[in-house]
């Protein structure tokens, strides 16, 4: 029987009938990975989530953005947290897009990562864009200012090449100030 079959039959139809209801049950666990929690509690709003996603064509409430990575079914209600530039981003499983699984598989422990690649069904292997010298070119002159070499400091290019500008502004500023002084 399919879900059209039984959203034509009708919700109490469906609901009163032992046949009708296990076929809604079989149905409702295929298309969004769990059973109905309390049958008698729950059935109106399951069965209006159930007619909803029939009618707008959803073939299954677990799709993501573009489909690179699938979740295991198991973890659909699960929340997915990972940490980045110390602030957390956290989603349901059955919400995820690709952008946010990339992220999730990118930032963490090497345990964490190895753990979450356990988690999906399907998984996309990215490659790496070459990155462009010009942006990722790291100076290894100390620093006046931190004392450190620029590669220690574990930070992106655009910050490097904004402490690198900052720190030549600053050492022009004091080259001219001892050439002042010196002319006087």
């Amino acid at each position: 029987m399919t879900r059209e079959e039984l959203i034509h039959i009708g919700k109490q139809k469906v609901r009163n009938n032992e046949s009708l209801l296990l076929a809604y049950i079989d149905l409702f666990e295929k298309q969004f990975g769990y059973k109905p929690n309390c049958m008698s509690c729950s059935f109106n709003s399951d069965w209006d989530l159930f007619v909803k996603s029939t009618k707008n064509n959803n073939s299954s409430y677990l799709k993501m953005k573009n489909n690179k990575y699938k979740i295991n079914r198991l973890l659909s209600q699960k929340i997915f947290t990972y940490i980045k530039d110390r602030r957390t981003y956290r989603i349901y499983g059955n919400q995820m897009t690709d952008e946010f699984a990339e992220n999730y598989l990118k930032y963490g422990t090497e345990q964490e990562l190895e753990d979450r690649k356990k988690e999906f069904e399907t998984l996309v292997e990215t490659e790496k864009p070459e990155e462009d010298s010009n942006e990722k070119e790291i100076s290894t002159k100390k620093t006046k200012v931190e004392d450190k070499k620029v590669e220690d400091l574990n930070l992106d290019s655009i910050t490097v090449n904004k402490i690198k500008k900052e720190v030549e502004n600053k050492e022009e500023k004091v080259s001219k100030k001892k050439t002042e002084e010196d002319i006087k």
